[in-house]
C-alpha cells in the first residue's frame, strides 16, 4: 500500500488499493510491526475493484490475499455477496497478533472458515511462518492455499 499503480514488464498491473470486507477511502491502518507510522489506504471490495477494471464479468484463476488480519472480513464478504464461486484458487494469508483480531471474533471466524470448506475450497499448500513471540508481541502467521473444488465455470455464462 502506498506505492503508485505500476504495470511489470510481465504485464502484471499493481494498483494501489486494498481489497476489504466494505469499502473506505481513507481507511486509518492498524499499526503494528508492518505499519509503525500512521497512514491511510484506500479499500474497496472486490466486486468495486473488479467493476472500476472492467472485470465485472470475469472469473478469477487466483485471488491471493494479505492484508494483516483483516482476511476474515474479506471472507465474510466473498461468501455473503456470491463471488467465492467463481474464484478457481484462493490463497490466504492468516495473521493472528496478540490483539488482533479480537479473541472474541474466534468462533465466527471458525464459522466462515467451515462456510468457505463447504463451499468447496480445498487446501492444497499451507506453511507456518516462524512463531515470534515475547511479552509485548505476539504474531502467528500462515500461507494457506486452497482450490475450489466446486467450480464451475458454465453456471455463470
Amino acid at each position: 500500500m502506498g506505492v503508485k499503480d505500476y504495470v511489470r514488464k510481465s504485464s502484471v498491473h499493481f494498483h494501489d488499493i486494498g481489497i476489504g470486507g466494505e469499502g473506505n477511502e481513507n481507511l486509518d491502518a492498524r499499526r503494528d510491526v508492518y505499519v509503525q507510522k500512521q497512514q491511510t489506504w484506500m479499500v474497496m471490495t472486490l466486486k468495486t475493484i473488479m467493476a472500476s477494471l472492467g472485470h465485472a464479468n470475469r472469473d478469477l484463476d487466483v485471488l491471493k490475499i494479505d492484508i494483516e488480519g483483516h482476511e476474515w472480513k474479506v471472507i465474510e464478504y466473498l461468501l455473503d455477496s456470491g463471488l467465492l464461486p467463481r474464484i478457481k484458487q484462493l490463497l490466504l494469508e492468516y495473521h493472528i497478533f496478540k490483539d488482533w483480531p479480537q479473541r472474541s471474533e474466534n468462533p465466527k471466524n471458525l464459522y466462515l472458515y467451515r462456510k468457505m470448506i463447504q463451499a468447496g475450497f480445498k487446501k492444497f499448500s499451507s506453511k507456518l511462518h516462524t512463531l515470534q513471540h515475547n511479552p509485548s508481541w505476539v504474531h502467528l502467521q500462515a500461507d494457506t492455499f486452497y482450490v475450489n473444488t466446486l467450480y464451475d465455470p458454465s453456471e455463470r455464462h
